[in-house]
């Protein structure tokens, strides 16, 4: 025998030796390690109603103690290798010692499983997506949403919160909302756009920046007439406040949206051009009178007072207080109707007293 074929024969009886050994290892600890891991998906296959069951009263109670809302979920379906499917999502807010429902949504697909919630991967390394299907949103005490036909797609990690697209119908004008929050600085922000359109009325409203006070801008056409807007929004617990909000660079608006107690007060303000001649703009001309408005909305009327202080209509200069109470007759979102009376009092045109109005009205779908 050669020393080539010597050397060939014992780097094989080598080979062959560390080949024995990992398969005698194999023996040892795989098998053992897959027979565990094979018992494990089935006892969570087998348990799967129970460990469903406990998630989802987990997820009803961080979620209440995050949002301070009373959280309920009809069911909740998945498994090991299936996403988890939430049905009969129901958030409710405690009013007068009971709960009014605030959001209902009928399902919520997630795109994660059973196994990435016991591995806890969730939000760690991998983005988590959810598609709403057949939201409706209540206002306090109603009871016809004023909000529904909620659907759409958002996706979360740990650095942000994204809206892919979010569609509604709000007051029967269609919706649809992208954005998002993202937190990887010391102070969240957020940057939403949405889009809207029905027969009277398109636009586009923009709010971004810091989320405790963000800026808002955008365009609305009301009957073929452009408006354009920017402003500067400040949140707080029961609502936010409207600050220098500029309407087509000749009106500004400042107010305060109680959303808790639903009372909305707004200042408007409008301008006159520039003694030079140049287009109106904000600040550049003087101050022409002053808007007052103070709304009270209750759970199915609303009463609006408004004060007007010298305001040029026409070429009318306007006085007056105006009072409009109402009540909603609809019985659906897609039958609202509302009537009540309209009353002026105080009213001085052109500095003369002048004659007083007094009437009713009825507002409805069909009176457009």
């Amino acid at each position: 025998m050669t020393p080539l074929r010597s050397l060939r024969g014992a780097k094989l009886r080598g080979n062959l030796i560390m080949y024995s050994r990992r398969r005698n290892r194999l023996k040892v600890f795989g098998y053992p390690l897959l027979l565990l891991f094979v018992t494990a998906i089935a006892y969570l296959e087998i348990n799967r109603d129970s460990l469903l069951a406990s998630y989802k009263r987990f997820i009803e109670d961080r979620i209440s103690a995050a949002s301070n809302l009373k959280v309920s979920i009809e069911s909740m379906e998945g498994g090991i290798y299936r996403g988890i499917t939430l049905k009969g999502l129901v958030f409710s807010k405690e009013a007068g010692g009971r709960y009014l429902q605030m959001l209902k949504i009928e399902r919520v697909r997630i795109s994660c499983r059973l196994w990435d919630i016991l591995l806890y991967r969730l939000f760690k390394d991998r983005e988590i997506k959810f598609v709403v299907s057949r939201g409706e949103v209540f206002l306090p005490g109603e009871e016809h949403p004023s909000v529904h036909g909620l659907r759409g797609s958002i996706l979360i990690n740990r650095d942000s919160f994204q809206v892919l697209s979010l569609k509604a119908i709000v007051r029967n004008l269609p919706l649809e909302i992208r954005g998002g929050i993202t937190w990887q600085e010391r102070f969240p922000k957020m940057d939403f756009y949405s889009e809207f359109e029905n027969r009277y009325t398109r636009g586009l409203i923009k709010v971004y920046g810091p989320l405790k006070e963000p800026h808002i801008g955008g365009y609305i056409i009301l009957f073929d007439k452009p408006y354009d807007f920017s402003g500067d929004i400040l949140t707080y617990e029961n609502g936010f406040r409207i600050n220098d909000l500029r309407l087509k660079d000749e009106w500004t608006i400042n107010g305060e949206m109680d959303t808790k107690h639903n009372r909305y007060s707004l200042k408007i303000v409008p301008w006159e051009p520039s003694p030079r001649g140049d287009p109106p703009r904000v600040g550049t001309g003087d101050k022409k009178g002053e808007i007052n408005i103070v709304a009270d909305f209750r759970e199915q009327d609303f009463l609006v007072h408004g004060k007007i202080e010298h305001v040029d209509v026409g070429n009318f200069d306007v006085l007056t207080e105006v009072e409009l109470t109402g009540k909603r007759i609809g019985i659906s979102p897609d039958d609202i109707a509302f009537e009540g009376k309209l009353t002026t009092s105080n009213t001085i045109i052109n500095y003369a007293p002048f004659r007083e109005f007094k009437g009713q009205y009825k507002l409805s779908r069909d009176s457009f």
